[in-house]
């Protein structure tokens, strides 16, 4: 028996389905009837070629000025790319409107923004939960941690973890949802927290004994309470 535990999507995480990173399997953007809204790209579609590998849309954050901030992958690299609201790349971040995530071992999954315009991206390197943060203008941000990534280490030598989720506090507080695995075949629930200069605020992990009965505990979501909580969503599966 599977049992999940669901979370409002923001109209950023909708979005994320209906822009195309590199020219393939390209899916629209809607009006708010869901029909396409030809105000944007072309007849609502906006296709943006970066290689001629194989590539896709990761995930997606909307400014408050209504540029598009996308996260991309191909089989070359890692990338983010910006758009105008009305879908044309913007010249003015990184060139031609993307940058490359240049950082080795490092797999982006989420993406966040602050209040000051920086974007962060999280992931994970070498196993362990990372974040790394760019300038408004896509130059990596080199007061952030280590030039520009952060990382808070495994706290075993067996355990990896994958993150899922990103959310930026009030505070500026960064929070990585995701999943803790090791060789004793478990799969744990995990969050980990970041100053927001990049220093390590805490590693917590969730396991059988906060969900008895249940072997694999995926970290899935978060989203922030109006009192100020994280709300967690995690992918149980039951094994007893």
């Amino acid at each position: 028996m599977k049992e999940k535990s669901f979370v409002k999507k923001s109209l950023a995480s909708l979005l994320a389905a209906s822009l195309l990173f590199a020219g393939l399997n390209a899916r629209p953007a809607f009006a708010a009837d869901g029909i396409l809204d030809s105000a944007f790209g072309i007849n609502g579609v906006v296709v943006n070629p970066f290689s001629l590998l194989p590539s896709s849309a990761k995930d997606v954050a909307l400014q408050p000025d209504g540029k598009i901030v996308v996260l991309g992958a191909s089989q070359s690299a890692q990338i983010l790319a910006r758009y105008q609201s009305g879908g044309a790349p913007d010249a003015s971040f990184g060139v031609n409107g993307m940058t490359t995530v240049e950082i080795a071992s490092f797999s982006a999954s989420k993406i966040a923004l602050q209040t000051d315009g920086k974007i962060v991206v999280a992931g994970s390197r070498n196993g362990s939960f990372a974040v790394a943060r760019y300038q408004a203008n896509g130059i990596p941000d080199s007061a952030f941690g280590a030039a520009g990534v952060a990382v808070i280490p495994s706290n075993a030598e067996d355990n990896r973890y994958t993150a899922s989720d990103l959310l930026i506090q009030p505070d500026g507080r960064m929070v990585v949802v995701g999943t803790q695995s090791n060789q004793g075949n478990f799969i744990n629930f995990a969050l980990a927290r970041f100053h927001p200069d990049g220093a390590a605020d805490l590693l917590r992990i969730y396991d059988k004994y906060d969900f008895p009965n249940n072997r694999y505990n995926n970290g899935k979501s978060i989203a922030l309470q109006a009192d100020g909580h994280p709300l967690m969503g995690p992918d149980r599966k039951q094994t007893i």
